[in-house]
């Protein structure tokens, strides 16, 4: 878990948590308001990643924050079989992938919103998101130079849509939605990719 940001999202959120897969790498990142939500962000990355690839969910490793050795997340990942591994306290190497991978995290989310057109910080949630997004779309020494998405669902990745975020984007305007005199598109700024649709 990364936070808390000083600066709130649009939606509010000061912290995000994020959930590596040791074997493919591949990454996802879900923000959130307070701490406590992790138990709840994690029973649903927990049924997405099983439906995702008929697999159980068989190891978990976390630092030994209070927000993951409640007697909910206990109970729940015996109910599931899950091994609940916890590092040694203010031990940050013994789980340094997903320090890394932080690190990593905001180090683009800096770099995105300094070259974004004028992003205020509090769009930080969406470069997190469009990097996680990256990330799983590039090559990593982890998997010798392959692609932890390609991996993950066995289809070959088309890099076509791919834009530089943060640049100028036109949204169509439909003709219902407009006067003859009015503009056929509307000016925006691209904000990153959306999670099970096709589009911006």
């Amino acid at each position: 878990m990364f936070g808390p940001v000083k600066i709130n999202s649009l939606g509010g959120a000061s912290y995000f948590v994020t959930f590596i897969d040791d074997a493919f790498r591949k990454v996802w990142a879900y923000p959130m308001k307070i701490k406590g939500k992790v138990f709840k962000i994690f029973y649903k990355f927990h049924v997405v990643v099983e439906r995702e690839t008929n697999q159980l969910l068989n190891y978990l490793r976390t630092n030994n924050g209070g927000e993951y050795c409640s007697n909910a997340f206990k109970e729940y990942c015996n109910k599931f079989v899950i091994k609940h591994e916890k590092i040694v306290p203010l031990s940050p190497p013994q789980n340094g992938t997903t320090e890394r991978m932080n690190h990593t995290i905001m180090e683009n989310v800096r770099s995105m919103l300094q070259s974004s057109y004028g992003l205020e910080k509090h769009f930080w949630v969406e470069v997190v998101k469009t990097t996680c997004y990256l990330i799983n779309r590039s090559p990593t020494t982890a998997l010798d130079g392959g692609i932890p998405e390609e991996v993950w669902t066995s289809r070959k990745e088309n890099y076509s849509h791919l834009k530089v975020f943060g640049c100028e984007a036109f949204v169509h305007i439909p003709k219902e939605n407009r006067t003859k005199l009015d503009y056929k598109f509307m000016k925006c700024i691209f904000l990153g990719y959306m999670d099970g649709q096709f589009g911006y």
